[in-house]
């Protein structure tokens, strides 16, 4: 869902959908205040759903820039697509955060604003997720599942003075294969009958928060929760209370998930 703003009040434009499955943005509505405009205060709030939605993006940012003679647009997107394809290019792996940010730029968008982004890049301006997390923690324990989480998280207030852990993944080192996962710091004394929260970013299918409860749970904490930025829940979050979840914990940074924290 891609939407105007003007001043904070939203802008109608419309959308073509032609017989070949092209579409066309067109027809901005003006704002109903009688105000002038402050083309400073005119931004793109993209609810991402699908990339087929970033030429509409595209489109109404040329839009914009023709109709009030904007040359740049700031643009909110509070999950921020191909945020983790953020590696330098092989032969068998586009960069394509980059390619992303290079389509925007030309169309006049030099600033995306996001939430808990994975990784800091230009252009790119992250929202901490700390108010969101202050907002539901209530556990005894915080429980990073890789070391990557642990140092982006690691330093953050939202967890107060609680006891930090954070899971490896045990490898077999002849073959690489994945044997195990290890819990930093976790011991009988400070998980047994406490409760967890599990932290992260993103849940796609939720394989490796399900490896992190059976993992928690031979310290027989009383419960185990998940907090993530953003959820795919790509296979549920049915596997996920199966697993020994009990709650889980998300931002509304995605239209699926209407009842999640207010991040926009």
């Amino acid at each position: 869902m891609v939407k105007l703003l003007i001043d904070g009040q939203e802008c109608k434009f419309t959308t073509t959908i032609f017989p070949d499955g092209t579409s066309q943005v067109w027809k901005i509505q003006q704002p109903t205040s009688n105000l002038d405009i402050d083309i400073d205060k005119i931004k793109i709030l993209w609810l991402f759903e699908n990339e087929g939605e970033l030429m509409h993006v595209c489109q109404l940012a040329s839009l914009v820039k023709e109709e009030y003679g904007q040359e740049y647009t700031d643009l909110i997107v509070p999950y921020l697509p191909y945020g983790r394809q953020d590696k330098s290019v092989a032969n068998d792996a586009s960069f394509a955060l980059n390619t992303f940010k290079d389509i925007l730029y030309d169309r006049g968008i030099c600033r995306i604003e996001t939430f808990d982004a994975h990784s800091d890049t230009g252009m790119i301006y992250s929202t901490s997720p700390t108010k969101f997390h202050k907002a539901i923690f209530n556990h005894d324990v915080v429980c990073f599942p890789d070391k990557g989480a642990a140092v982006r998280y690691g330093t953050a207030d939202g967890f107060g003075n609680s006891p930090v852990i954070f899971c490896e993944k045990v490898r077999n080192q002849q073959t690489g294969e994945i044997t195990g996962l290890k819990v930093n710091g976790a011991t009988p004394d400070l998980l047994f009958n406490k409760r967890v929260l599990i932290v992260d970013d993103i849940c796609d299918g939720g394989m490796t928060f399900i490896k992190v409860a059976e993992a928690l749970k031979t310290f027989n904490p009383l419960q185990i929760d998940l907090a993530v930025s953003h959820g795919l829940f790509s296979k549920g979050e049915r596997v996920l209370k199966d697993a020994g979840i009990s709650n889980i914990f998300t931002t509304n940074s995605l239209l699926r998930n209407p009842e999640g924290f207010k991040v926009w």
